[in-house]
């Protein structure tokens, strides 16, 4: 960026110290003559004298993009819901074999409570493993799907690329598996989550 951003608390208003002879844009939030707020997008670019000098004159324009953000936010939407349907047989699918365990386990358990305690405690394992991936599936479709601002933090990268493969993997078809090789160590990446 060619410039740096002092903001100064105590009068609201925002100061740029320009840097070299290059142009670019940032995002503001701005306020009317009449007093409502709108998100801007502040473009600068230098108007040189001759090809090669360093710029002495700069062309700021500033513009609402109140509509475009809205529209971006309305259309990722879109495509949120959109993936979900393409990915939601893949996960009803993964979600049935998930059951199938529980429900026959269950059913097995009762009838030899009585007389193999081990293998009831085998199937109680079985189950409880089973119900915790199936609510997994549940929590990954359920934050694709929420509607949420962008709230950004750190995440572990390895971890991110392993939910997004898992929940991929739910939608392939029978006899394809995913492998995973990573060689990233305990690299972060500073993301929205849901997005």
């Amino acid at each position: 960026m060619p410039w740096s951003r002092k903001e100064v608390a105590a009068s609201g208003k925002i100061t740029f110290a320009l840097q070299s002879s290059g142009g670019g844009a940032l995002e503001l939030n701005c306020t009317r003559c009449d007093g409502t707020s709108f998100l801007g997008q502040l473009e600068v670019a230098p108007v040189r004298d001759h090809p090669g000098r360093d710029a002495t004159v700069f062309l700021f324009n500033l513009r609402d993009i109140t509509v475009d953000r809205r529209k971006a936010q309305a259309l990722f939407q879109s495509q949120k819901i959109e993936a979900l349907g393409l990915l939601s047989g893949g996960i009803a699918h993964e979600i049935s074999n998930l059951l199938q365990p529980v429900l026959a386990l269950s059913e097995l358990g009762q009838d030899i409570a009585d007389s193999d305690a081990a293998k009831v405690r085998k199937y109680f394992e079985v189950i409880a493993s089973s119900g915790r991936k199936a609510r997994e599936i549940v929590r990954q479709v359920l934050t694709l799907a929420r509607r949420d601002t962008p709230q950004l933090a750190p995440y572990p990268l390895v971890a991110l690329v392993t939910d997004a493969l898992g929940l991929l993997q739910s939608g392939l078809p029978r006899g394809i598996r995913l492998q995973q090789d990573f060689g990233i160590g305990e690299t972060k990446a500073v993301v929205n989550l849901t997005q």
